[in-house]
């Protein structure tokens, strides 16, 4: 009789675990859904705030236009904006990799050598509180008005942030890899401790990095005027025409990209967090 009575038993188990199953991928979906709705009704807000403001008649509608005027020019014209944002995505891929190399490299060595550690931790934190822009004089004078100046700014920008998660989520995994300093090899302690451990202010770091990237390239585009134009070289383009419609439209995009792609480093970040206290 043993068997009979353990057999329902191990179905109900069975059963138990793929309901488990669905509902962790069913808490997912809801999850992913939940962040595109509120993302959706912030934006809403957003245009629904600006049409009051132009409803009231607080500038002509030729200075500030209607969000849906805004809207229906990018719909049936966006092929310049559509080639602009390609580059300005491609630069700022570009200025963001060689940013993460900086900091990373950066974050390490002050993550391994104890008596650099607060040197570097000084030098990345007074280089967080200069903005971008006031780093554009000096690269114009030593680079010149090329890509290259741009690029510079990025990297002392973006990097810093990205060291200092590095930095901070290394000395946190510190007191566990201390704990088990005489049992297994560096390498194991480094997989299985450090890394997991760190990643999240790792993340945290680029999510910053990204969006000091981000203001830094822009604000470079508009100062520069490159052939290649971008985002920032149509905003400022079409303001000298006079252009109005064609000024929002770009600055609506430069804010949803931007915003999208801090939206999934935080996606990231928040996904993380969640499987580090499940694991616990």
């Amino acid at each position: 009789m043993a068997p009979t009575t353990d057999a329902p038993l191990a179905a109900a188990g069975e059963h138990t675990n793929t309901r488990g199953g669905a509902g962790q991928d069913t808490t997912l979906g809801h999850r992913i859904l939940r962040g595109i709705a509120t993302r959706a009704a912030a934006l809403a807000v957003f245009v629904l705030a600006w049409q009051l403001v132009v409803v009231s008649g607080w500038k002509p509608e030729y200075l500030l236009p209607s969000p849906f005027t805004v809207f229906d020019a990018m719909w049936h014209g966006p092929g310049a904006f559509t080639h602009n944002a390609g580059i300005t995505l491609g630069h700022a891929a570009i200025g963001l990799a060689a940013a993460v190399v900086v900091g990373g490299v950066v974050g390490v060595l002050g993550s391994l050598f104890a008596p650099v550690r607060a040197v570097v931790r000084s030098i990345v934190a007074g280089l967080e509180t200069v903005p971008a822009v006031v780093w554009y004089p000096a690269a114009l004078i030593v680079i010149g008005t090329s890509w290259y100046s741009i690029l510079v700014v990025i990297v002392i920008s973006a990097a810093p942030p990205i060291a200092r998660g590095v930095i901070e989520g290394v000395a946190k995994t510190a007191t566990r890899t201390s704990a088990d300093q005489e049992q297994g090899d560096r390498l194991a302690r480094l997989r299985h401790v450090v890394v997991p451990g760190s990643l999240p202010d790792v993340l945290s770091g680029l999510r910053r990095g990204w969006r000091n990237c981000w203001a830094a390239l822009l604000t470079g585009e508009i100062l520069l005027l490159l052939p290649s134009l971008g985002l920032g070289g149509q905003l400022y383009f079409e303001r000298g025409l006079n252009d109005d419609v064609a000024v929002y439209e770009a600055m609506i995009v430069i804010f949803v990209l931007g915003w999208l792609i801090d939206g999934v480093f935080g996606t990231a970040a928040a996904m993380l967090d969640r499987r580090r206290a499940a694991a616990r």
